[in-house]
């Protein structure tokens, strides 16, 4: 296959472990950094021995590259996504990518009409936990309840000026709730009804969140999130005679089977970077040229996650 030539557009918080998935990826080569700060666009080329870097976003668009990887900062999503499409890129873009139901439809008709393809990487979706849980549970009945947890107790917030307090962009839901929410709508994509949401808020911004949904199948969802503590965050699928607990499924490969209190088969597995697996559903997808059935999947997917966010609606 053909390796999909990547640029980077971003260059702090998280784009070492980003860059570090792109480079385990079979698909895919980084070959250029953009960011405004220079200074952190050549520590990041130099240390993933990167050809270029740049503070100015034609030298990206004018570089060799396929797609753009956007790690910037929430508020600045929209804009750089927009951007990009325009240039006739494929873009992949970190969580949470777009919160408005009107910029999903927008930038995702923008995606079609250049003949491009717009994902959010949302890694708990396309780690090889999702496949492995699909296939345990075919030996079992549809389960009846999920219970599921990202709780960490943050600093940033108690941080009154970090961007977490953003009151359009900020909060909770947005920054890791939204982990909990695309796990369980990939594993079950069913239509849910909303049974009650509680949330505790500090200056305007939810701090914890925990959603009650049951599905048309009957499965019953606990689905919480916070930065005030932390908490053993483990998501539970259980049915009639056993339980499914995949430990922080957001990032890792560690699945135990129970039936009764035995458990009867466990799974784990070194994946190394949690980030490579999404880049490499992105790149095949290029490849494949399968990106417009995706890109309808992927607007009515996150317009059900959007909903779930009540500052978002």
């Amino acid at each position: 296959m053909e390796i999909i030539r990547m640029g980077l557009l971003g260059a702090g918080g998280i784009s070492q472990r980003v860059t570090a998935g792109i480079v385990q990826s079979k698909y895919c080569q980084p070959v250029i950094v953009c960011s405004r700060d220079i200074s952190k666009a050549k520590v990041l080329a130099e240390k993933f021995n990167i050809e270029k870097y740049s503070d100015n976003y034609e030298d990206l668009f004018n570089a060799d590259i396929d797609a753009v990887y956007i790690v910037t900062i929430n508020q600045m999503h929209y804009q750089h996504i927009k951007m990009c499409l325009q240039h006739r890129k494929h873009v992949i873009c970190e969580k949470p990518m777009l919160i408005k139901k009107e910029e999903i439809d927008e930038l995702y008709d923008l995606a079609d009409k250049n003949n491009v393809l717009l994902l959010e990487a949302m890694k708990c979706r396309y780690l090889p936990t999702v496949a492995k849980i699909r296939e345990i549970l075919k030996n079992y009945p549809y389960p009846n309840n999920l219970y599921a947890t990202f709780i960490r107790d943050e600093p940033f917030a108690k941080d009154y000026t970090h961007s977490y307090y953003d009151p359009l962009y900020g909060g909770t839901q947005k920054d890791i709730g939204c982990y909990v929410y695309s796990f369980a709508l990939e594993l079950f994509p069913e239509e849910t009804v909303l049974y009650d949401i509680q949330t505790t808020e500090q200056q305007g911004i939810d701090t914890e969140v925990w959603l009650y949904l049951k599905n048309n199948k009957g499965l019953f969802m606990q689905l919480g999130s916070s930065v005030n503590y932390n908490t053993d965050n483990v998501a539970i699928i259980s049915g009639n005679g056993y339980q499914i607990k995949i430990r922080e499924f957001w990032k890792t490969f560690a699945i135990e089977v129970y039936q009764g209190k035995e458990m009867v088969a466990s799974y784990q597995k070194d994946i190394g970077s949690e980030f490579a697996y999404q880049v490499d559903f992105f790149a095949t997808t290029i490849k494949k040229a399968n990106w417009l059935n995706v890109n309808k999947r992927e607007r009515e997917f996150l317009k059900r996650i959007v909903a779930l966010n009540p500052t978002s609606k």
